[in-house]
C-alpha cells in the first residue's frame, strides 16, 4: 500500500520481487493528495502461504517517488501489509515504511 500524505500529487513506481523469482510486479501510479493505492496478493501465493511447512523467503518491496526511494524486505503471509507513506517534511518529500499484520 502507498499513501500520499503530501499536499502535491506524485508519480509513484512500486516494484515487488518475490523470493527465488516466484513473483515480480512493477506498477506505476499518479497519486493525488490524500490518495492511497494497494495491490492485492495473487490467489496462487495466498494458497501457497496458507500451507504449513512451505518455506517462503523474503519479498523485496521498492517504492520510488520523484527523487526519493525506499526498500523494505518482509516475509509475506496471509494478513501482512507493507505500507509506504509519502510525507512532506519541511518542503522535502520523504518515504516512510511500516508493516502491519
Amino acid at each position: 500500500m502507498v499513501e500520499n500524505h503530501d499536499e502535491y500529487p506524485h508519480n509513484v513506481t512500486i516494484t515487488v520481487t518475490g523470493y527465488n523469482g516466484e513473483y515480480s510486479e512493477i506498477t506505476n501510479y499518479q497519486l493525488n493528495p490524500g490518495q492511497s493505492v494497494s495491490g492485492e496478493k495473487p490467489d496462487y501465493l495466498l494458497l501457497k502461504w496458507s500451507i504449513p511447512f512451505i518455506s517462503t523467503g523474503d519479498y523485496r518491496y521498492y517504492v520510488e517517488a520523484e527523487n526519493m526511494s525506499a526498500t523494505y524486505n518482509s516475509t509475506p503471509h496471509l494478513v501482512n501489509v507493507v505500507i509506504f507513506e509519502l510525507v512532506n517534511e519541511s518542503g522535502k518529500l520523504n518515504i516512510s515504511v511500516m508493516e502491519s499484520s
